[in-house]
């Protein structure tokens, strides 16, 4: 009874009370994705950019039956992520770098690991994060293409691509060009950056551009977005392959408020 008479009160100075869960759940692509995807007994999963796994285990703990095939290039997060892989055998760690084609490639290692990349940082970057993208050394690591990985393991179909590649999801993105094409790839998400972090990074528009227009992927929504003096910086990326889209709209129907994309708890 209190709880609705403070929001009417509220309501009368046009504010709103909510739980800050439902926010906090609302803006987790792992726990949307759960829902979203329940129908659909996903089995095969590429996380790329592993780094040390944990992003893997909640895929895993979401999606149990589910085979989460793992990237990380760098040896340190590498060992990490083995470790969780030697208690979760739905983890399959890959230590190579996903891209555009299978070679080596030299791999840029900055201040915070967590911001490694194929690529090397630009002052732009720096600007906004500071000695987190100083690069303090480069490595020579393995690289494969989706196409020849899926190939090789004789997977048919993806249920989820995430990318978190640092600059490098374009590339990645090239390197599953057959595999977009046929419509193996049911679902991604991708980490969109919005400012020039690395040189040779492609545009945020170009990126969600070729995802859009020459794969015919339908975007959902944008999550974790990250900012810098108010403007948007990165932030991730669901779209959804047509083939499940009708069965996604149906479930998101009954997910979410109306005209929101706040969590519909009854």
């Amino acid at each position: 009874m209190i709880k609705s008479i403070l929001k009417s009160f509220l309501n009368l100075f046009d504010y709103n009370i909510s739980r800050k869960s439902l926010y906090d759940k609302s803006d987790d692509p792992i726990y949307i994705l759960q829902f979203l995807l329940k129908s659909f007994h996903v089995r095969e999963i590429i996380d790329g950019g592993a780094s040390i796994g944990t992003f893997s285990q909640r895929l895993s703990e979401s999606f149990p039956s589910s085979k989460i095939h793992a990237f990380e290039p760098f040896q340190k997060h590498f060992d990490q992520l083995q470790e969780i892989a030697q208690k979760n055998n739905s983890i399959l760690p890959v230590k190579k770098c996903l891209s555009n084609n299978n070679n080596k490639k030299l791999f840029f290692l900055n201040q915070e690991a967590g911001t490694n990349s194929l690529l090397q940082s630009t002052k732009q970057g720096q600007t906004v994060y500071g000695n987190q993208l100083k690069q303090i050394g480069q490595i020579e690591v393995e690289c494969t293409s989706i196409d020849h990985y899926l190939h090789s393991k004789k997977i048919e179909s993806v249920d989820l691509l995430k990318l978190d590649l640092q600059g490098g999801e374009y590339n990645a993105i090239q390197g599953a060009s057959e595999s977009l094409s046929q419509g193996k790839i049911k679902s991604i998400l991708c980490e969109i950056l919005f400012e020039n972090h690395y040189e040779d990074q492609v545009s945020a528009g170009k990126l969600l551009k070729v995802l859009i227009d020459d794969y015919n992927f339908i975007f959902f929504n944008f999550y974790q977005s990250n900012y810098y003096n108010g403007k948007l910086i990165f932030a991730d990326v669901l779209l959804f392959h047509p083939s499940i889209i009708e069965e996604v709209k149906r479930k998101n129907k009954s997910l979410f408020l109306p005209y929101s994309n706040i969590i519909n708890y009854h």
